[in-house]
């Protein structure tokens, strides 16, 4: 599946030129249709995924957000605190694609100088440990919460160490993607 949205991302973005993060997610979700076939089989293929474009006009930074099943965090410098931009409950192909009339809805804010956005998968909050008890989106958050204002290098040492002592020796079951970017 991630080879085949890199693909039709690059064709989206690059080729047919849609830039709105929301017209991306539809549009993706659209051709994930197509070439899975889903409409004349029982393929339950799909994915979560968040997306972004920022924006600089002047002196003003903005970020335009749309999630497929994906929130966006983010360190707001004035507020000195971890804020979460909530994504669609809706995904990208999968079981339930045809029934599911939401619309991907974008998320604008104005960002400022030292705020952190910080899009991730679903492999890091989804690893279990050994009792088979998810990572779960509170505990990231609490770490970023208790790390946003360190640097990038010592915040991904943060969230690498907390998540290897989660698992504790137990098998990595999803890819973990996450990325910090300080504007």
């Amino acid at each position: 599946m991630s080879m085949i949205g890199n693909t039709l991302l690059n064709e989206i973005v690059n080729s047919k030129n849609i830039l709105e993060p929301n017209q991306i997610l539809e549009k993706l979700d659209n051709l994930i249709r197509i070439s899975l076939r889903k409409e004349q089989s029982d393929n339950n293929d799909g994915m979560d995924v968040c997306i972004c474009r920022i924006d600089k006009f002047s002196d003003k930074i903005f970020l335009n957000f749309t999630g497929a099943k994906r929130n966006l965090h983010y360190f707001n410098s004035m507020k000195n605190e971890i804020e979460t931009i909530k994504g669609n409950r809706r995904s990208i192909g999968g079981a339930l694609c045809i029934k599911n009339s939401e619309i991907f809805i974008s998320t604008k804010i104005e960002l400022q100088k030292n705020d952190i956005i910080y899009l991730s998968s679903d492999g890091f909050s989804d690893q279990n440990n050994y009792e088979r008890k998810r990572f779960g989106t509170l505990q990231i958050i609490d770490i970023l919460n208790n790390n946003a204002q360190k640097s990038l290098k010592i915040q991904k040492e943060e969230l690498e160490n907390s998540l290897n002592l989660w698992m504790a020796g137990e098998e990595q079951r999803d890819d973990v993607t996450f990325i910090g970017l300080k504007i």
